[in-house]
């Protein structure tokens, strides 16, 4: 299953997960992995009610270790046009895993589910705590080229013009920094 899932060969992994997951004896841990695989071979072929599923299951073996589990249904909610559970699932990431290595990527995807759902200041409150809580964050630099977006788009053009800037000087040799300079 791994060796197929790396060779991105996955509805072979997915059909070899499936296989092993029928098995008995399997110790809760290497269960919960293969629930979790299964998961991301189903992720990856766009087969997100599934995934979904697989992922549940690998939550219910061990909640805390579930933070991964969670974020992809998040991600998969989203996929499948049901934003505000994604928003729901994002939430309560926050609130039971508040020292996971994820919280940038979950406030990211937050900021970025609640503009789908046109709650502006939302996402721009949910990419501000991004931007102060994370500031090495792979997604400060996006966080606030949307803000600054949103705040444009607002017409709130002094405050959005503040943002871009910022991000122009703190991130002058990004690509994202010619979006900022264009806008």
């Amino acid at each position: 299953g791994y060796a197929n899932f790396k060779l991105k060969n996955y509805e072979a992994s997915k059909v070899l997960f499936e296989q092993y997951l029928n098995q008995k004896n399997i110790s809760s841990s290497y269960r919960r992995d293969a629930l979790l695989r299964l998961g991301d071979s189903h992720f990856v072929l766009g087969k997100y009610w599934p995934a979904m599923e697989a992922y549940e299951k690998s939550i219910q073996l061990d909640f805390s270790k579930g933070v991964y589990a969670l974020y992809q249904k998040a991600l998969s909610y989203g996929f499948v046009d049901r934003n505000l559970k994604k928003i729901e699932s994002l939430i309560q990431i926050v609130n039971d895993y508040p020292k996971s290595s994820l919280l940038d990527d979950v406030y990211f995807e937050l900021g970025l589910a609640y503009t789908r759902e046109k709650s502006d200041s939302s996402a721009i409150d949910t990419y501000n705590k991004l931007a102060a809580d994370y500031p090495k964050s792979p997604y400060r630099s996006r966080s606030l080229l949307n803000k600054g977006l949103i705040l444009y788009n607002a017409e709130s053009l002094d405050e959005a013009l503040t943002v871009l800037k910022q991000l122009v000087q703190e991130y002058p040799n990004e690509e994202i920094a010619q979006q900022a300079l264009k806008t």
